[in-house]
């Protein structure tokens, strides 16, 4: 992320690859969103943290020192510890529990908007013959993460009751440069 940040001069979003858009998301962040924050991440429900899954990364300085410092968190904790930790684990402690020392400022997106898998679950987002257009995120919903199953056949099944996995063949989708101006 920090090279695309460097070599573009532009923000960059880090998407997993168990995610499915239900809607542009530029119309999110040409809002407000980005004067909120330096980094904008997707939550993990009831309080756990974030899920860097779907992460907004603004070209800031303060980004810069914040991805420098979940390396050097991370190469740390190895030559500690012989054990290596994933970025997500270190993302997370050093957001919440050394936020004194966080050097950019992280801020949460609505699970409502930009939905987990364990949310999805929940009773109330599908309507009683199984919708979730008609639900109470279906026009709030950005994105869908299919996160909290295991399983890429439980994922795509998942991703297709919402209509947003097309195909069972693999393809290969090249991106070349689609950077946000």
């Amino acid at each position: 992320i920090k090279r695309v940040l460097e070599q573009t001069g532009k923000d960059a979003i880090f998407v997993d690859g168990d995610i499915g858009f239900w809607k542009d998301i530029n119309k999110y962040f040409d809002q407000s969103a980005l004067s909120q924050g330096d980094i904008l991440c997707a939550l993990e429900p009831d309080d756990i943290g974030f899920c860097c899954g779907f992460t907004y990364f603004t070209h800031r300085e303060k980004t810069f020192r914040f991805i420098d410092h979940v390396i050097a968190e991370q190469k740390k904790i190895l030559g500690q510890s012989g054990e290596f930790i994933g970025e997500q684990a270190v993302f997370n402690s050093i957001v919440t529990e050394n936020s004194k020392t966080c050097p950019a400022k992280v801020i949460g997106l609505p699970e409502k908007e930009f939905c987990n898998g364990h949310y999805l679950k929940t009773p109330g987002c599908w309507t009683a013959d199984g919708d979730v257009r008609k639900g109470i995120v279906g026009s709030e919903m950005y994105l869908a993460h299919a996160n909290w199953m295991k399983g890429i056949a439980r994922k795509r099944r998942f991703l297709k009751r919402l209509g947003l996995y097309k195909s069972e063949k693999w393809q290969r989708i090249e991106i070349t440069k689609i950077w946000r101006s």
